[in-house]
């Protein structure tokens, strides 16, 4: 017998269903690799935990796997949620979000225990079942074409604005270029 069950005995009169069953306590609330509690955000969001952690590439594939996950963002009214550890230490998602800080990310320390899903692209080609995930999802792959962002082109070209700092300093460098023939 289930302890979630109470024996007939402990009661005067005839149980009901409701006597007899026990509601079972509330899980816990997600925490991260810590320990500590954490509140996942009501709004969906999508996240890429490889985000400026995987070799071979430089600020193109960034560019390109941010517009993947900014059309997704879009596509679904959610957010964009980036690891805190992919930013820090001078890391190269840390410099890309330096250098375009209109991109609308937000960094959390730790979103592992909000994911629901995972998305992996296929074979470095066009994955179109990118169109089919849901909210709270990581998603992982270079996503190095054009149609993962093809419905959302302007929205994605927005995001994609040189910090002030930036721009003056390669303005600089074409004057000194110019100047020196």
């Amino acid at each position: 017998v289930p302890s979630s069950l109470k024996s007939p005995r402990q009661f005067s009169h005839q149980p009901s269903l409701s006597d007899l069953l026990v509601a079972p306590p509330p899980p816990p609330p997600p925490t991260d690799w810590d320990g500590r509690d954490v509140t996942c955000p009501a709004q969906g969001f999508v996240t890429m935990t490889t985000f400026g952690r995987r070799g071979g590439g430089g600020l193109g594939r960034l560019m390109f796997q941010f517009a993947a996950m900014r059309a997704q963002a879009l596509r679904g009214n959610w957010t964009i949620r980036l690891p805190r550890a992919s930013t820090e230490g001078g890391g190269a998602a840390g410099v890309f979000l330096s250098a375009f800080p209109t991109t609308g990310a937000e960094l959390s320390v730790n979103e592992h225990p909000c994911i629901k899903d995972y998305w992996s692209e296929a074979a470095r080609l066009f994955d179109a079942s990118v169109y089919r995930i849901s909210m709270n999802t990581d998603m992982d792959g270079d996503m190095l074409s054009w149609r993962y962002f093809e419905h959302h082109v302007d929205e994605v070209r927005g995001a994609f604005t040189l910090a002030d700092s930036v721009q003056r300093l390669a303005r600089g460098e074409a004057s000194d270029i110019r100047s020196t023939g």
